[in-house]
């Protein structure tokens, strides 16, 4: 891997955007990739999955979900298993989630009052750590008394993209998973070159699956439903059994799939939230305004949420739209080529790496009138938005494109909802650098976390 990525980060790959276009190649992980932005190439390759490109996984992150993933595997495996997978995140069963998500996003928000001032994307990686586990599992936190299993989503998280060779190190403080190293946590670099970080990052995995493991064989809270109940009765598994749809390994592979991918993406996209209403209160004040019409504004009083209800709230999904358009949470997806292919002008050869470059997309489309402003109200105008659900548009495309797009689309989405809506009842907030620089890997946040004051809202 060239020492240039580990050391530039996301910048390494505006450099090269600007020198050599929108298609260009490299090598990233000790491998050639061609990297692609724009609808105009991106369209034409999506149409090529899953014959001539399918998907690619780096090492890392493969090591990191696990072989039965859904992330891993494809043909007609990935097929079943999706259609499986699908059945947990049904807009019934994301009713059936939304009283512990609304239940701890609350809990945690209130928290962040109390303590008067906290680093923001820190804060959110937490809140998601107890989100994901509850919603996924059916486990509280006080199934992980001492945090560790929380601790050890963000260790996977920050080591997701990384050289995948293992240093065996002890003694690490915890302070090195929170920051990465010294190396990275100046830069906000999300590739990793330190082989001990990414040995730290695989026994994280493992105390990750145990634990899925030992919710296998045991009972979950029985005063919700839970991701996990959906799956095993949707795979025809018995808990303590091989079950006739899908094994144990697959399982675990998957769970552990939903905790680690629902808990980094959808806190730095809390964090991008908390930042851009920070930074435009004029905004935070039109979604309020909202929110009081429907009487979900009252910091005392606590409607119950319902998947309807949330997309009933017209601005607040323009909010959430406009969030994603400038901050994608991921930068990018990868895929690999089968056989020989053209993209533009240019051919990819058999086995290259193809990465679609999300963030450069929507940064360089045309699509969107004033591009670089935080406009929600852009979303109301309907001919955008029936150009935009076309099958040939690949404008925006914050969750990915095509067969192998985010599955937890929907449950991300409903999750950022019910953030809005308890954070703008709840709380006032305000940002302490509002003009932090962002960093782009692993996900989208500021370099300095975001520190914020936080108080109670009257």
């Amino acid at each position: 891997m060239r020492r240039g990525i580990i050391l530039s980060g996301a910048q390494f790959f505006v450099e090269r955007v600007a020198k050599y276009g929108k298609i260009y190649k490299t090598h990233i992980l000790g491998g050639p990739i061609v990297r692609v932005s724009g609808a105009e190439y991106i369209a034409p390759l999506v149409n090529k999955e899953p014959g001539l490109l399918t998907m690619k996984v780096p090492t890392s992150s493969r090591q990191m979900f696990g072989n039965s993933s859904i992330t891993n595997i494809t043909g007609e495996e990935h097929s079943r298993l999706k259609k499986t997978l699908l059945t947990t995140l049904t807009p019934v069963r994301l009713d059936d989630y939304l009283p512990c998500i609304q239940e701890k996003m609350q809990e945690h928000i209130l928290k962040w009052c109390q303590e008067g001032r906290v680093l923001g994307f820190p804060a959110c990686e937490e809140l998601m750590g107890d989100v994901i586990m509850e919603v996924t599992l059916g486990w509280r936190k006080e199934n992980d008394p001492d945090g560790e299993i929380r601790r050890a989503f963000v260790k996977v998280n920050k080591n997701l993209i990384s050289v995948p060779i293992r240093i065996p190190g002890g003694g690490v403080p915890s302070a090195c998973f929170k920051y990465q190293s010294e190396l990275n946590s100046n830069d906000g670099v999300g590739i990793s070159g330190d082989g001990r970080l990414f040995d730290w990052a695989v026994k994280a995995r493992k105390t990750i699956t145990d634990f899925v493991r030992q919710r296998l064989h045991s009972q979950g809270d029985k005063d919700h439903v839970c991701v996990l109940d959906v799956f095993l009765a949707g795979s025809g598994h018995v808990s303590g059994e091989e079950g006739a749809g899908l094994t144990e390994e697959q399982v675990i592979d998957n769970a552990v799939t939903f905790l680690i991918a629902g808990s980094g993406t959808t806190a730095g996209a809390l964090g991008c939230l908390l930042l851009m209403l920070g930074k435009h209160p004029d905004v935070l004040e039109k979604l309020r305004q909202e929110l009081d019409a429907k009487g979900l504004l009252s910091p005392d009083i606590s409607t119950h949420l319902t998947y309807d209800l949330l997309q009933s709230l017209e601005y607040t999904q323009w909010v959430i739209k406009e969030v994603l358009r400038l901050h994608p949470p991921v930068g990018g997806v990868f895929r690999q080529a089968q056989k020989t292919l053209e993209v533009g002008n240019w051919q990819v050869p058999q086995g290259w790496t193809v990465m679609y470059s999300i963030r450069d997309t929507h940064f360089t489309t045309n699509v969107f009138e004033r591009r670089d402003e935080f406009l929600p109200e852009r979303w109301k105008d309907k001919n955008l938005l029936e150009m935009l659900r076309k099958a040939e548009t690949c404008n925006y495309i914050p969750f990915g494109i095509g067969p192998r797009s985010c599955l937890g689309k929907n449950l991300a989405l409903a999750e950022m909802a019910v953030f809005l809506i308890e954070v703008a009842r709840l709380a006032n907030w305000k940002l302490l650098n509002p003009d932090s620089k962002m960093v782009y890997l692993p996900v989208t946040k500021c370099a300095d976390d975001m520190p914020l004051t936080f108080t109670r809202r009257k």
